[in-house]
C-alpha cells in the first residue's frame, strides 16, 4: 500500500490519501483510482512496479514468502480485473516473479513444472503454487516465529520455548526437510 501511495502524484495522490498505509485497503484504493481516473493501465503499471520492486527471497522465512505470494496474488487479480489476460502468460512477467524466489524455491518450481503437465505455466499457475508454498512454510515454521509473525501468546527467548507444549497437538510438517 505504501508503494501505491508513493507512486501516485497530484489529484490521484489526494484521492487516496484518506486510505492510509494499511495493506488491507489496497484493493479499495485501486477501485477508487479506477473510478475517479478510469486509467486501468496506470493501475496495472503501479501493480507491476510493485512486483518488480519486491525484494528477492533470501532466507525462506514465512513472512517473506507470504509477502511475495500476496504481491503476486494482487498482480494476478489486477490483470484479471482489468482484462490484461495476455499479460498473465507473458514470459517477462513470469520471469519477474520467478526471479524473486530463493534458489531452493526455484528448484521446487522447476521440479513441479517438469513433473506436471504445465509446459508453459502462467502467472496464475505460479500464484497458486506460491500460495501453497507460503501455506506450507506457515504451517512448518510458525512456532519459531511466534510473537514475531502473527502468532499469539507470550514471546519466549529460546527456540525451544517457542515450540508447542507436549499437551497441545501440533500440526505435523508435510515437508520432509521441515
Amino acid at each position: 500500500m505504501q508503494h501505491l501511495q508513493n507512486s501516485v502524484v497530484g489529484r490521484a495522490k489526494s484521492a487516496i490519501e484518506g486510505y492510509g498505509y494499511s495493506g488491507d485497503s489496497y484493493y479499495e484504493t485501486l477501485k477508487e483510482l479506477e473510478a475517479r481516473f478510469g486509467k486501468p493501465s496506470l493501475v496495472v503499471k503501479v501493480t507491476l512496479d510493485r512486483l518488480r520492486k519486491t525484494s528477492r527471497i533470501q532466507n525462506d522465512r514465512p513472512p517473506v514468502v507470504r509477502n511475495l505470494s500476496d504481491v503476486v496474488s494482487t498482480t494476478v487479480w489486477i490483470f484479471k480485473r482489468f482484462g490484461y489476460i495476455n499479460d498473465l502468460a507473458a514470459e517477462a512477467n513470469i520471469s519477474i516473479a520467478v526471479d524473486k524466489l530463493s534458489p531452493d524455491l526455484q528448484v521446487k518450481l522447476k521440479d513441479l513444472v517438469r513433473t506436471s503437465n504445465l509446459h508453459q505455466p502462467n502467472l496464475e499457475d505460479f500464484c497458486r503454487w506460491l500460495e501453497g508454498q507460503a501455506d506450507i512454510y506457515d504451517d512448518c515454521f510458525k512456532f519459531p516465529f511466534r510473537g514475531h509473525y502473527g502468532g499469539a501468546g507470550e514471546k519466549h527467548n529460546t527456540f525451544f520455548g517457542n515450540l508447542p507444549s507436549h499437551n497441545k497437538q501440533a500440526k505435523p510438517c508435510l515437508v520432509g526437510d521441515g
